[in-house]
């Protein structure tokens, strides 16, 4: 029985678990693309750094994905446990599919290649970078954060109970 009331209590407060990493990873990521561009970065070390950066950070999905992946299985599971917060559920799993968007841009970053980049200018290719952290930022204050706020939201309505 205290097994079973362990697994419940985890399942309920996973997905807080899970969101916040989830929040902390998309910030980070944010705060890192602004250093990286910051523009008393001579032009021609700009050039020279962002493609290696690039990279490396693109590598970050691998972690944020799962959390991502996480956060809607463990809502999936609460959706099911109490009817009192499944309006927030909803909301948090469908904050955490928004944040895939755009789409568009993601995939075009995903698959710069070193031909690519090299084929930029140095203007264009700051362009490129202010254009991801431009949608980063948004992204992180219109969906992740109200995301992750349903998601508190809802695991504060189960522990409640």
């Amino acid at each position: 029985m205290a097994s079973s009331s362990l697994v419940a209590s985890i399942i309920r407060v996973a997905p807080l678990a899970t969101s916040s990493a989830a929040l902390m990873c998309s910030a980070t990521q944010h705060i890192t693309m602004i250093s990286i561009i910051n523009p008393r970065i001579p032009p021609t070390t700009r050039h020279s750094l962002w493609y290696p950066f690039f990279i490396s950070y693109k590598r970050v999905v691998f972690l944020s994905a799962p959390c991502h992946l996480s956060t809607i299985l463990f809502s999936l599971l609460n959706l099911g446990y109490s009817s009192t917060s499944s309006f927030t559920w909803l909301a948090a799993i469908f904050f955490v599919f928004a944040h895939a968007y755009p789409l568009r841009v993601g995939l075009e970053h995903f698959n710069l290649t070193a031909e690519d980049w090299q084929r930029k200018s140095p203007e264009e290719g700051y362009r490129f970078l202010k254009g991801f952290v431009d949608v980063n930022g948004w992204r992180l204050i219109l969906i992740d954060l109200p995301g992750w706020i349903c998601v508190f939201a809802a695991v504060a309505v189960h522990l409640r109970f």
